[in-house]
């Protein structure tokens, strides 16, 4: 016969019970720091992936990435995470690293899981910069994005705070930071659509900002698909050897650009429904690019690009005729 004692009972049912927290804390605390890795894809050239995982982001949105050039007197950080603390969690990479000193912070263009983690940086007095209209629309549209997250996420978002960059950048100008040449190359024709890539002409690198994706669904909201496909053409002419494009892996087939594929199949198909008379809603039926359905982002931005560009050819049927 066994015979358990109400202590030792007591003691057991305390142990099960501090274990379960324990695995409860462990599961549901985002882990920030520990999971990033920053990975060299050129010399001096680091790009860190997954910035989103502590969010559950990257099944919907696949996976985000930031990256950072160490110069001879300095190191330019691309992008910064979606808060504070993974903007923290990119400077401790980049410390893991080198000893030389962040100098930059360029942010490529407006969105959720890049520009949140900047203060982590401007708290240290590191310079912040972005295109001109990309610091507009950080200024009228990322509080609201930032409350919903902050009531979203509200352990993961602490101490996060909205930054509004302070160094304008132009487009399509070679500049020098931390000893190092950087071309800046704009896309996108309205305010909310312009972003910045960044080219590293020493190693041939492209940070593509919202360019391009791989794998993933872009939306075309506020952009016009013949202008982002002749910003594409001319990513292809620049001498290449590695594309960080803003998610998904680093492309090194520059004659398989995923981004490009979907928007010349989506114009197409978009197009022959509408000069078939098809409405709006039989081509958004019709128009579901099946082959790209296992893409990320495909349930949310799909449908709504499929409208978006038909009414775009819509518009241009219009104004081409007499």
């Amino acid at each position: 016969m066994i015979f358990i004692t109400s202590k030792c009972l007591f003691f057991r049912i305390n142990q099960t019970i501090g274990l379960s927290i324990l695995l409860f804390f462990l599961v549901t605390q985002p882990i920030v720091s520990q999971e990033f890795q920053s990975i060299e894809i050129a010399d001096n050239v680091f790009v860190i992936p997954s910035l989103n995982s502590a969010f559950n982001g990257e099944k919907n949105d696949g996976s985000a990435n930031a990256g950072f050039i160490i110069g001879p007197s300095g190191v330019i950080v691309i992008n910064t995470g979606g808060s504070y603390k993974i903007g923290k969690a990119i400077i401790d990479k980049v410390k893991q690293r080198t000893s030389t000193p962040i100098v930059m912070v360029l942010l490529t263009h407006v969105d959720k899981n890049f520009v949140f983690g900047a203060s982590a940086f401007s708290e240290l007095g590191i310079y912040v910069g972005a295109h001109d209209s990309t610091i507009n629309t950080i200024k009228k549209r990322c509080g609201t994005c930032l409350a919903r997250l902050r009531s979203q996420h509200t352990k993961l978002m602490e101490n996060t705070s909205l930054t509004i960059p302070s160094v304008k950048l132009s487009a399509t100008s070679s500049i020098v930071l931390g000893g190092t040449e950087l071309v800046l190359i704009r896309y996108g024709t309205n305010e909310e659509s312009v972003g910045l890539m960044v080219y590293h002409p020493i190693t041939k690198t492209l940070f593509a900002g919202g360019n391009l994706s791989n794998t993933k669904i872009p939306d075309i909201e506020n952009r016009n698909i013949d202008e982002w496909l002749e910003s594409i053409e001319k990513i292809k002419k620049l001498p290449l050897r590695k594309v960080v494009p803003d998610y998904g892996t680093v492309i090194v087939d520059f004659n398989k650009l995923d981004t490009e594929i979907y928007l010349k199949t989506l114009k197409n198909q978009v197009q022959t429904m509408y000069y078939q008379s098809k409405s709006l809603f039989e081509t958004i039926d019709i128009v579901s690019l099946t082959p790209f359905a296992d893409w990320t982002s495909y349930d949310s931005n799909h449908q709504k690009n499929v409208q978006a560009t038909y009414l775009q050819v819509e518009l241009d049927d219009f104004e081409l005729s007499p």
